[in-house]
């Protein structure tokens, strides 16, 4: 294997930097740079029914609440059903399932009927984490079914429990309109989750290194913080970072460095190798060129009609059902859902 690719080698217990997805608890050893947010977020979480947790596109909402949060509200005797999966016939009656481990009646009752079953196999504070929910109410936008109901009715019930919403920041109005008349004082409990700062994006370059007995040139740690902020401040792209650094970026530059340096048995970060593999650039470039090699000339446009769908130059991701996607990128589904596959 070429040193480009090395970002694609999948993440283990020797990875320091585990590339583009989010971090689980499991990994929770070289997440770095969010303690004080997790902290906050939990302190948040347990003075009130309900607390909405948004950020932008990016920043690592998922990594939080997966590597530090759940684990910390378990080490604390609370038991957490986290759900993510919105791709469901039903999502009030898939969350009730979650919650219950079995299946529930249906209504606006659902939910917290699950609560007490599962209050009533576990005792201590159950916490309910819904993550990209954004997701939701893409999906279901023409029919949110029951599941805004029955989340009031849980809300408004006096059992013990904590409720956590995820989701973009752009969403912020749509969480609104889905849930007035539902829940009252929606807004009570809020965490707006930044972008990493320089100080905590410098901990997150070389803490995991150090973690697994590697080194970071200091010089090469500065470039890093450089070239990782956004670039021109007039791009509506860059305007969405608002000074933090592009951890998605990080995380891939930072890997790839790491597994080049293996190969010199010397292992850590080095601005030799950065010039060496074209900067953030060259790597990036690199990147996409490794993923997308055994594309021919239609699968290429292909991808890029569907990466210009998903990610719009707005910065604002969007999710669509396979269908949508490929009627939004003038595919067949069977042809889209190769280039998802890659």
């Amino acid at each position: 294997m070429s040193d480009a690719p090395h970002s694609l080698l999948p993440a283990d217990i020797h990875e320091p930097y585990i590339g583009l997805k989010p971090y689980t608890e499991a990994e929770r050893d070289r997440f770095f740079g969010r303690e004080r947010d997790a902290q906050l977020l939990i302190n948040k979480l347990f003075s009130h029914p309900l607390t909405l947790l948004y950020a932008p596109s990016g920043v690592g909402k998922t990594s939080l609440l997966r590597a530090l949060v759940i684990p910390e509200l378990r080490a604390e005797e609370a038991q957490v059903v986290y759900f993510d999966k919105w791709n469901t016939a039903d999502p009030c009656d898939a969350v009730a399932q979650s919650m219950a481990g079995g299946p529930v009646a249906s209504g606006q009752g659902q939910l917290a009927e699950a609560a007490r079953l599962a209050l009533a196999r576990d005792g201590s504070t159950l916490v309910l984490v819904l993550d990209q929910f954004e997701e939701y109410l893409q999906r279901y936008a023409g029919d949110l079914g029951n599941l805004p109901a029955a989340l009031g009715a849980l809300l408004r019930s006096t059992l013990d429990l904590r409720v956590v919403l995820s989701f973009r920041e752009e969403f912020l109005a749509s969480v609104d309109a889905c849930l007035r008349g539902h829940v009252l004082a929606l807004f009570a409990s809020t965490y707006h989750l930044e972008h990493l700062d320089r100080d905590r994006a410098r901990e997150a370059i070389a803490a995991p290194a150090g973690r697994f007995g590697g080194e970071c040139e200091e010089a090469l740690v500065s470039r890093l913080l450089d070239d990782l902020a956004p670039g021109d401040p007039e791009r509506s792209v860059a305007r969405l970072y608002r000074g933090g650094i592009e951890l998605p970026f990080l995380q891939l530059i930072c890997r790839c460095l790491w597994n080049k340096s293996l190969a010199s048995g010397k292992p850590g970060l080095r601005m030799a190798d950065y010039l060496a593999l074209g900067e953030r650039r060259g790597i990036i470039a690199a990147y996409l060129h490794e993923v997308t090699r055994h594309f021919g000339l239609l699968q290429s446009l292909d991808a890029a009609q569907v990466l210009k769908a998903l990610a719009p130059r707005s910065g604002v991701k969007i999710a669509y059902p396979l269908e949508a996607l490929a009627a939004q990128a003038g595919t067949s589904e069977q042809r889209t859902e190769r280039v998802l596959e890659v």
